[in-house]
């Protein structure tokens, strides 16, 4: 199947209808748009359809109500497909009852196994910290378990229960041991282990309740995760190592592959391996992002930033309405806080280019944060809160864990792709709904227009017919 080649048709269509109901095409499209390709990445390609069709503010409004209404519905999926995912790593050829060695002793994972990208390097309550931890002043009493295993970690020996703070029960007691209890046992280690009140024995049991007690996704985080993504903010903030920012990268990348693959394509090693030529590109995205910099490209390459201080004061602005119950009146109140932001950063971003050029880059900037907030989304899974349950169900089923990033995504690739269907499903429908409303208005124009032109011709064809005089004719030819 030419791929391309049918992408292409659908901007041609699109172009003609634009041409019959207002006379000239609105936008031009060309093969050179990068998602009219083979590539079979269904959200890029949607976005530069919807950025043809329905203009800058409109897509906005997309990002918008993406961040706005809709992240409670994707959490609800991605848990569906943790949860189904858990369930079937557990009855792979194991009893489903916990294990008396994990009841009795726990299981120890080592903190960098379950900090792969060196969160816990930085403080919560720090500047930077505020933008990747949530409810950042309570300590081990935190709703964020991130926040909550920070704290047990500086905690060094001392034990605290997780769940009391979300479900009304505790589920796990977690402690820290910086040193080894053994000569055979490694340094910095969490050791997870069900609370003696945790009321059932079986392991789906404990999984699905730990799943419901954590939280995904919030607004004022994700536009974070999404903006560090595109321009590096935090990391240039907290000075991250080439290593940690090469990670992300990797998993940024391995999220394309497997978004692009087509539907009966097996997921092989080769989606989790990377060229000499790919490692060159990663390196070269990492000092970018390191500088806090994204390239963007006018006549020039232009160098684009976001400030910190311009996404910390909009994460403080979001941050209060994550405790909060929702209400119309509230959720109304967020969405035009995150409508007016976007366009700030969206002007800021366009802060290094000339006037006649501000509108494509900050055309370019929400585009930008429509194609990444996938991996933004699924981002959260190579969390701590996450990593924790899935290294302990690997450590109960297979007695390991993962090695590095390209270690845990290959090991998690059903769940994670699994996970990205769902995201992709819920993305997508809310941009092609606007795409389809903006189509049937065009279709509908055609229609009208195409009719009007039928009453016209058939009109003067009787008046040419009876010997009117030209002017009649001409005054015809003019009707709406």
């Amino acid at each position: 199947m030419d791929v391309t080649r049918e992408k292409a048709d659908v901007f041609g269509q699109i172009a003609a209808l634009r041409v019959s109901s207002e006379g000239y095409p609105k936008i031009s499209i060309s093969n050179s748009l990068p998602s009219i390709s083979q590539s079979t990445n269904s959200l890029n390609f949607l976005v530069d359809l919807a950025k043809a069709l329905i203009g800058f503010e409109s897509l906005k409004e997309t990002l918008v109500d993406v961040l706005t209404h809709n992240l409670d519905d994707i959490e609800v999926e991605i848990k569906k497909a943790l949860k189904i995912a858990l369930k079937e790593l557990v009855s792979c050829g194991i009893d489903p009852s916990l294990p008396d060695s994990f009841v009795n002793d726990g299981i120890d994972l080592e903190l960098r196994k379950i900090d792969l990208l060196d969160m816990f390097k930085v403080n919560p309550i720090s500047d930077a910290g505020k933008l990747l931890y949530n409810d950042v002043n309570t300590g081990s009493n935190s709703t964020d378990f991130n926040t909550f295993l920070f704290e047990v970690i500086q905690d060094n020996g001392g034990t605290s229960s997780w769940g009391n703070q979300t479900l009304g029960g505790s589920i796990l007691d977690v402690k820290f041991n910086q040193e080894a209890t053994n000569v055979l046992s490694p340094n910095n280690v969490v050791n997870l282990k069900p609370n003696p009140t945790y009321p059932s024995n079986k392991l789906t049991d404990f999984n699905n309740d730990y799943i419901d007690s954590i939280k995904l996704l919030n607004t004022n985080k994700l536009i974070n995760s999404i903006i560090e993504s595109i321009f590096g903010t935090i990391s240039l903030k907290v000075s991250k190592t080439k290593r940690t920012i090469e990670s992300e990268i990797k998993i940024q990348e391995i999220i394309d592959r497997i978004i692009n693959a087509d539907e009966d394509v097996v997921l092989d090693n080769s989606f989790f391996q990377f060229s000499n030529e790919e490692i060159s590109n990663i390196e070269f995205k990492s000092e970018m992002r390191r500088k806090g910099i994204n390239i963007v490209t006018t006549c020039d390459n232009v160098e684009s930033t976001i400030s910190f201080d311009s996404l910390a004061k909009i994460d403080s602005d979001l941050n209060s309405f994550n405790n909060q119950i929702s209400t119309p009146e509230l959720i109304e109140e967020k969405t035009t806080i995150v409508r007016n932001s976007l366009d700030l950063l969206g002007n800021e971003s366009a802060s290094n280019v000339t006037d006649d050029n501000k509108f494509n880059i900050q055309l370019n900037f929400i585009e930008s944060m429509l194609k990444t907030i996938m991996n933004a989304i699924v981002g959260v899974i190579v969390s701590p809160k996450l990593i924790s349950i899935l290294a302990l169900n690997h450590n109960i089923v297979y007695g390991t864990t993962f090695d590095d990033v390209e270690d845990f995504m290959k090991k998690n690739k059903v769940l994670i792709t699994t996970v990205l269907s769902s995201v992709r499903e819920a993305v997508i429908s809310i941009i092609l709904e606007r795409v389809l409303r903006e189509v049937k208005t065009l279709v509908s124009e055609n229609i009208i227009k195409t009719q009007i032109e039928r009453v016209k011709g058939k009109k003067a064809q009787l008046a040419s017919l009876v010997g009117s005089s030209t002017d009649v004719l001409r005054s015809i030819s003019g009707l709406i």
